[in-house]
């Protein structure tokens, strides 16, 4: 499993945010007048998770664009959260022209303290030791194609050189290289034989895939990893407790909180062409189950008399409200009726239909391990990917899937919400490449 590693990836987010809150904390206990935030905790908590949401944690300073952006994210964020702030004092009825400047202040303050720390963040990081080489076996398969998406991600946590042969492992070979990568086919013994080195890792293809950049390509899948796939499925069956109760509640919560949400679209949808006002579709449930699901109309009445197809960048299709119903996910909310039935939950691959499936099937390998798990609302793969509309894309998209059958737990669960959350929020992850 590579739990550590997912975690370790964040390990400079998860570190920014304790010193964060540290030092917001010590600020508001020693500024002279902190009688603004009364209760600190409460404060602190929601900085950090709107300050995550805005993704005031995720910029990086590599180079001017980088720090630019960073730096409207911040402002944005400032204004957003001052004007928060001002509205909980004007419905308390505490909302004054001394308190609004006041404010002000204490926030360029908080900013300054959170600049400080994501550079401090940022050189520490920066300046940690570079992972070394590891030799890539590159033999009788063409890993070109396999790895022209991969690649670069995997390089940007370790650095690969491809040999072409056993013996030109044994010519590359130094004390600079940290591991070799190999594919099942060969065996260890082959390596540790001829190569002296109690350091060395060995490690198959896809274990490094898994590892680094939290996917699993279905092109390096075998009977064996077939096997250990399904029945990671099938165990821990409190994690299947959990996280069916945390469904059913989640699901009934969040269809109480945007009823007037859902209600205001409804009229809006209905206002622009009198069309109806939801869309029903066939799609794969668990073990290839077709469900019906429902959502949100956001394209034309008439959109598919030519039957299914990909939605596309720039859609002629898509409605004006149904542009912006699309980018917020509004539109998918019915589908928390699918939730709460237990035939869909809030983690999991996404459905896909039939019909568009029947094509997929037939050019992606191992495509029906998706059909082991519930299909969620939200996935790995779509806070890892963009909107897939290809062939292509559901061929990446579903090695991102075939990672969190692996992988599955409440950990990953939670990250996936909070990730989604961020998207949504953002108006991100629902245009197609």
């Amino acid at each position: 499993m590579s739990i550590k590693g997912l975690i370790n990836s964040r390990s400079n987010i998860l570190v920014r945010l304790f010193l964060e809150i540290f030092s917001i904390y010590i600020f508001l206990n020693f500024s002279f007048d902190s009688s603004l935030f009364q209760n600190k905790a409460c404060f602190i908590i929601t900085w950090s998770f709107l300050g995550y949401i805005f993704g005031i944690y995720h910029a990086n300073s590599n180079n001017k664009n980088k720090i630019l952006n960073y730096g409207k994210k911040l402002f944005f964020y400032l204004l957003f959260i001052v004007f928060l702030n001002n509205l909980y004092l004007f419905i308390i009825g505490e909302f004054n022209t001394n308190k609004i400047f006041m404010i002000i202040n204490y926030y360029i303050t908080i900013c300054v303290i959170s600049i400080f720390n994501k550079y401090l963040i940022d050189y520490i990081f920066k300046n940690q030791k570079r992972p070394k080489t590891w030799l890539l076996l590159d033999s009788d398969r063409n890993l070109n194609s396999l790895l022209s998406y991969y690649y670069d991600k995997i390089n940007d946590s370790i650095k690969l050189s491809k040999v072409d042969s056993v013996e030109n492992i044994k010519e590359n070979f130094n004390d600079k290289i940290n591991g070799i990568i190999i594919e099942d086919k060969f065996i260890k013994n082959n390596f540790t034989e001829n190569i002296n080195s109690s350091n060395l890792y060995i490690n198959k293809l896809y274990k490094i895939c898994e590892r680094f950049i939290f996917c699993i390509p279905s092109e390096l899948i075998n009977a064996n990893i077939e096997e250990l796939l399904i029945l990671s499925n099938k165990k821990n069956l409190s994690y299947k407790f959990f996280k069916r109760f945390g469904d059913f509640t989640l699901s009934c919560l969040i269809l109480f909180l945007t009823l007037p949400i859902i209600l205001i679209s409804s009229f809006l949808i209905y206002l622009e062409d009198k069309g109806p006002i939801l869309y029903s579709q066939k799609r794969s449930g668990i073990n290839g189950k077709i469900i019906k699901i429902y959502k949100l109309r956001t394209m034309q009445n008439n959109a598919e008399e030519f039957g299914a197809q990909w939605s596309k960048r720039n859609d002629p299709r898509i409605t004006r409200v149904g542009g912006f119903l699309r980018k917020t996910r509004i539109d998918e909310l019915p589908q928390l009726f699918s939730v709460i039935k237990g035939e869909m939950s809030l983690i999991g691959p996404r459905p896909e239909r039939p019909e568009i499936e029947e094509k997929i099937i037939k050019k992606v390998p191992y495509y029906y391990l998706k059909f082991k798990m519930l299909p969620g609302l939200s996935g790995w793969a779509q806070v890892n990917y963009p909107y897939g509309a290809s062939v292509t894309d559901t061929h990446i998209k579903l090695s991102y899937d075939i990672y969190y059958l692996l992988n599955s737990s409440i950990i990953v669960d939670f990250l996936i919400l909070f990730k989604t959350i961020r998207l949504v929020f953002n108006a991100r992850g629902a245009t197609p490449n």
